[in-house]
């Protein structure tokens, strides 16, 4: 026998569907519906925000590191710590207001004669205590690791040359019969 049920048979009052009271109980399981689901359906929605300003801050970092990468490969004639240098002083410059509720972290930066490395971090921190324990962290790190082959066109295309020039006298050599 449920609430509506006592209060109509025990206190006796009367079946009426006019009744309020009976109107009151008989829509009253919504109630218990949304004190469920809502907050549910609230830490959804939330959990979608979140992914989103992650995915976002993950693909700006990424695009900010090959920016980096992409300028700091057009430096000629520098030693490896000019190159290093030179990077860090774009990054001083570099506008980072635009993540959202992001952290950025410290840069790894590694300069040889034909490579660039750069790795980026950053933590997005999760204010919301049930995202918290569903996995089991307030901070979700981000991080890119990107590396860049810096190639020299005239150097290529001068080595080129020079093989060409010796098959071609190889196969000068060979014609002749001088081998």
């Amino acid at each position: 026998m449920n609430d509506c049920e006592y209060l109509i048979k025990v206190k006796g009052l009367p079946i009426e569907r006019e009744n309020t009271l009976y109107k009151l109980c008989e829509n009253a399981y919504f109630t218990l519906e949304a004190c469920m689901i809502m907050p549910l359906v609230f830490m959804v929605i939330l959990f979608i925000m979140y992914t989103g300003f992650f995915f976002y801050n993950k693909c700006l970092l990424k695009q900010d590191t090959y920016r980096l990468l992409l300028r700091a490969g057009q430096i000629k004639n520098a030693s490896n710590e000019e190159i290093a240098e030179e990077i860090r002083q774009m990054d001083s410059n570099w506008y980072y207001d635009k993540y959202v509720m992001c952290k950025i972290g410290d840069k790894y930066i590694e300069v040889n004669h034909d490579n660039l490395v750069i790795k980026q971090s950053a933590t997005l921190n999760v204010n919301i205590p049930l995202l918290e324990k569903w996995f089991g962290a307030d901070v979700w790190e981000l991080g890119t690791t990107v590396e860049v082959k810096r190639i020299c066109p005239t150097g290529i295309i001068r080595s080129r040359r020079k093989l060409e020039k010796l098959i071609q006298k190889e196969n000068e050599q060979c014609a002749t019969g001088n081998m």
